[in-house]
C-alpha cells in the first residue's frame, strides 16, 4: 500500500479530482473485503479524492476529473498491482 500511496501522491496533481467507487457496506468491512484503514490512508494522501459507496460492486473503478476511468478486476494490493493476472479497461 505504501508504494501505491507514494506513487499517487507524487503523480496526482492538486487540481486532479479522483473518485473511488467502492462497496463500504458493513458486511464487506467485516469480511475484510473492504479495508477502511487503507481507504483512509488513500484519502489523506490525495487531497481531492472523493469516495462513493456503490453497494455490491466488485469491479474496481477509478475516475479522474469525470473525464476518464479505469475499470479493472485488480485490487490495490501488491499482488493486484504487480503479480496477478488482472483485466481492465481505460475509458476516456
Amino acid at each position: 500500500m505504501q508504494f501505491l500511496l507514494s506513487h499517487l501522491a507524487s503523480t496526482v496533481k492538486d487540481s486532479v479530482r479522483l473518485t473511488l467507487l467502492t462497496d463500504l457496506s458493513p458486511l464487506n468491512v467485516a469480511q475484510g473485503a473492504t479495508d477502511p484503514g487503507a481507504i483512509r490512508e488513500l484519502a489523506e494522501s490525495i487531497p481531492r479524492l472523493r469516495i462513493t459507496h456503490l453497494p455490491r460492486v466488485h469491479a474496481k473503478v477509478f475516475v479522474q476529473d469525470s473525464q476518464s476511468a479505469i475499470v479493472t478486476s485488480g485490487n490495490l494490493t501488491a499482488g493486484g498491482l504487480e503479480s496477478n493476472y488482472e483485466y481492465g479497461i481505460l475509458i476516456s
